[in-house]
């Protein structure tokens, strides 16, 4: 048997264990089954000598009755004469051969020579018996004169026959002469003289010691099979104790070299750790024993045991580098989140300023130029905050903060205000930009409005950004119900430039445009469309995105689905009037903070409204006046020295009388969570710096109950038609402005009024809303009260829960007024003098343009997108397409000495 050598010991491998066993087991089956077949054989043997042994005594009986039966007959006929003796007699001999049967069986059994001698001569004898049988029975014949004649067919011939043997017997010549009754008497005693009875009994002689020759070989052959039975018996007990003691044996050696080690290696491991809470193998060692794989397992465990404390020691040392450098990350999100905080506030602040008195200065009187440079200055502003709130959308994105403030709002009014803001850039442009309403859309519905109107106006914008020459079509589409969700379908396709497919999944990705020419020609950061994104993930629960096809030089289609849970009831207030001198009582707000610029321009902006506005400039002067003061509301910036403003809510919120006066917050931080503290610090609102006027007067009028009404004036004089008037003092007294306003209006919108009554007669009351929505706008700038008010009114009844009962009979009427009074106004007699204003607007234009061409002054192709549809107007068409051919290479030169452009 093989052995490995370990550590001075020898080691049994379990496969020679067990091919061991298998060959020791297989020896003895195999002994056990020989010595079961060799018993089988001598019991047969046995079986066979015991069988053999009643065979012969039967035959042996059988053969001296058949002797007996002979003599039997034989002499019945001697002494009676009897022919049917006769007949039995040789009946027996020829027939039954019972003698001759015997024999052959006795032969049969294979005898020695000496038994088949001993055969031989007992037939020897019977033969000899049967001629003096045969000689007494022909006396008897002849003396009664019997011949086989005298019987013919009797017993089937067979007694003819029978006779006629005993007739062809020839009689000893001692029996001629002899007379019947001679004959006779002779017959019966030749049967029972000595000779006879000496020849019967040397018939048996022979059988009988016959029969013990076969007797004496029988038991030897019995004693021969007995005997190898028990050998057998002997041999097979030696193998079961031969099992037992192997089975012994492997078990002992089983429980040696396996069940011990491994209890042994189980009781080492319980050992070292059944005063631990947790299971650790690093520190388990085991003694190696038992055979070979078990001596070899345990080898292993101790080296893998050592293995796993090395590696817990590297994992130690890694979580403690990694506990390290998630601090350092910590420490590095906590100062990045601190850092664009502080920008956020460092940055809104100044431009608070700007836009504060970019919007004081835009409500005094300006020349035409001043109001150009005020527009200029608030794009600028305006792409500059976008700016710093994409990046901090972006921020949020990033840090998993965004959040989605769900409320009713009117989801047609939505998507009508968009439109309408997107159309004027998309105009700028030259370019159509279609709505397309489908399906039965709810009125309102519950969700992020804000959030919805960014993603519409990212897209939508990015379609009239990328698009030069075709269309773009803004769609709205009833997906389906559940319950009370509604699912709506967005989209935005347009013509332009398309995207290349391998880039289609890239655009998604932050600060990545579909080419790196985009950015040259049409500018952004690239953050548009990944904060689209996770707005639209963020409001569906991660089930839907903006999905996109695109075919390069044919256009593309954004588009997504949103869910919204439908509004039980809602109520969208609307705003009459302007946003300026709205005489108000006389409200004191107490305004807060800590810088002078924005504490002057917000004072001055809350003025306009007609507050009383008094100031603080920190928390602790706040809280100063408030003991002594009883300001109606405070407006307090949460970015301040000594005392921040949510310090300074709370004490004031302590104050007596102090519990129910509106706090509103106002800040130019505005990363995540900057608004539930304001409203934990017990705040009422929040406004984020640069603020818009109309905004916070939104804010001060919702918490202060003011209701805004019209002017006196507004409503007292003028025609309740058109009221010129009206329309040019809002306007500051340029009737070309105006007249311009009433020209696209008529030439724009002149055909609403059809569509409006086309749609309601359709059914389609939600796309004949959509375009009302446009004429109550369009209607109240023009100060054409009568349509502004039926066009509210059929509105109203359509937002109704019975729009088929909508009457356009009030509606058309007023529209046709309307339009006949600005038709004939365009008609006025002071033509010339429009002409001639309009005529010097544009020379005006011209020059401007040209001064900043000569002086290189790339803001020269700003200037021109700025009052590119004026340039249009004025100009040719060729010469318009050449010159803005020249703007977009920036051929500045070419713009100044090109002689034929401005003919």
């Amino acid at each position: 048997m093989k052995v490995s050598k370990k550590k001075g010991r020898s080691v049994l491998k379990s496969r020679n264990i067990t091919i061991c066993a298998v060959v020791v087991f297989l020896l003895i089956t195999a002994l056990t089954l020989m010595s079961s077949r060799y018993m089988s054989r001598c019991i047969d043997r046995e079986n066979t000598a015991q069988s053999n042994r009643g065979e012969l005594s039967d035959l042996g009986q059988e053969l001296a009755d058949a002797s007996d039966y002979l003599t039997d007959e034989a002499r019945k006929f001697s002494v009676t004469g009897d022919i049917e003796h006769l007949y039995n007699y040789w009946y027996e001999v020829y027939e039954e051969k019972t003698r001759d049967r015997v024999i052959n069986s006795l032969s049969a059994l294979d005898p020695p020579e000496n038994e088949t001698a001993l055969l031989a001569e007992a037939k020897k004898y019977s033969d000899t018996l049967i001629k003096t049988e045969t000689v007494s029975m022909k006396l008897m014949l002849t003396a009664k004169g019997i011949t086989a004649k005298q019987y013919g067919d009797s017993k089937g011939g067979r007694l003819a026959e029978y006779v006629s043997i005993v007739e062809d017997t020839p009689l000893p010549e001692e029996y001629s002469g002899l007379s019947p009754d001679e004959m006779k008497e002779r017959s019966r005693e030749i049967l029972y003289d000595s000779f006879y009875n000496d020849s019967k009994t040397m018939i048996m002689s022979p059988i009988e010691r016959f029969r013990q020759a076969l007797n004496k070989r029988l038991d030897a052959e019995v004693e021969s099979a007995a005997a190898g039975r028990e050998t057998a018996l002997v041999i097979q007990l030696v193998c079961s104790a031969s099992v037992l003691v192997i089975v012994g044996i492997v078990l002992i050696v089983f429980e040696s070299l396996y069940v011990r080690p491994i209890n042994d290696y189980s009781e080492s491991l319980s050992k070292r750790n059944e005063n631990s809470a947790e299971f650790d193998l690093s520190n388990v060692r085991v003694s190696p024993k038992g055979a070979y794989e078990l001596f070899r397992f345990g080898e292993l465990f101790n080296r893998l045991s050592q293995i796993l404390q090395n590696e817990l020691k590297k994992r130690e040392t890694a979580e403690a580098q990694m506990r390290q450098a998630k601090e350092e990350a910590d420490r590095a999100n906590s100062a990045k989140s601190d850092f664009l905080a502080q920008m956020s506030h460092e940055l809104r602040t100044p431009l608070n300023a700007i836009t504060g008195y970019l919007y004081m200065l835009s409500n005094t009187s300006l020349n035409d130029a001043q109001k150009r440079y005020c527009t200029n200055i608030n794009t600028a502003s305006e792409n500059l905050l976008g700016l710093i709130n994409n990046v901090l959308d972006f921020y949020k994105i990033e840090s998993g903060s965004l959040q989605l403030e769900y409320t009713d709002f009117d989801l047609v009014k939505l998507i009508s205000d968009t439109y309408s803001i997107m159309e004027s850039t998309a105009i700028a442009k030259d370019i159509p930009l279609r709505l397309d309403i489908s399906g039965n859309l709810p009125n309102f519905v519950c969700g992020d409005p804000l959030r919805l109107r960014q993603v519409l106006v990212n897209l939508i914008g990015n379609a009239v950004k990328f698009t030069d020459r075709g269309e773009v079509v803004f769609s709205c589409k009833y997906q389906e119900t559940k319950g009370r969700s509604v699912v709506i379908m967005f989209s935005v396709s347009d013509s332009g430039e398309g995207i290349p497919q391998d880039r289609l999944e890239s655009i998604f990705e932050p600060f990545i445009q579909s080419d790196a020419g985009v950015t040259r020609r049409h500018g952004g950061t690239g953050l548009g469309l990944p904060i689209s994104q996770s707005i639209v993930k963020a409001a569906s629960g991660g089930k839907y995105s903006i999905e996109v096809t695109s075919q390069l030089g044919k256009g593309s289609c954004f588009s997504f689905l949103m869910p919204f849970d439908i509004a039980e009831s809602s109520q969208v207030q609307s705003e009459n009037g302007t946003s300026q001198g709205v005489p108000v009582e006389k409200a004191v707000i107490l305004l807060v903070d800590d810088n002078s610029v924005n504490l002057d321009i917000e004072s001055e902006i809350l003025g306009t409204y007609g507050l009383q506005v008094d100031t603080a400039d920190s928390g602790l002067k706040a809280i100063e006046y408030c003991n002594s003061h009883s300001p109606d509301m405070i407006i307090l910036d949460l970015h301040m020295p000594d005392m921040d403003g949510y310090e300074t809510a709370r004490h004031i919120r302590e104050l007596p009388d102090f519990g129910l006066t509106p706090i509103i917050a106002l800040t130019a931080d505005v990363v995540s969570g900057i608004e539930q503290k304001a409203y934990e610090a017990g705040m009422d609102g929040y406004i984020s710096k640069p603020f818009r006027p109309d905004d916070l007067r939104k804010m001060i009028y919702k918490h202060l109950h003011i209701r805004r009404e019209m002017p006196e004036k507004a409503t007292e004089q003028g025609d309740e038609v058109f009221d010129c008037v009206a329309c040019l003092d809002a306007l500051g007294g340029s009737k070309s402005i105006l007249f311009d306003i009433i020209k696209r209006f008529i030439s724009e919108h002149g055909s609403d009024q059809k569509y409006i009554c086309q749609h309601i007669e359709a059914g389609n009351y939600m796309n004949a809303r959509i375009i009302l929505h446009d004429v109550i706008g369009i209607s109240g700038n023009l100060c054409c009260r009568k349509l502004h008010e039926s066009a509210k009114a059929l509105s109203d009844i359509l937002k109704s829960d019975a729009p088929q009962n909508a009457d356009t009979k009030d509606f058309e009427e007023q529209w046709e007024k309307a339009v006949s009074r600005l038709e004939e106004f365009l008609q006025l007699d002071d033509d010339s003098m429009v002409q001639n204003a309009e005529s010097q607007k544009n020379s005006q234009l011209v020059k401007e343009l040209l001064d900043l061409c000569k002086a290189f002054d790339i803001s020269a192709a700003e200037y021109f997108q700025q009052h590119r549809a004026e340039f249009k107007e004025c100009m040719e068409k060729t010469k318009f397409r050449q010159l803005e051919e020249y703007i977009n290479r920036y051929d500045l030169l070419s713009i100044t000495q090109s002689e034929d452009l401005w003919r």
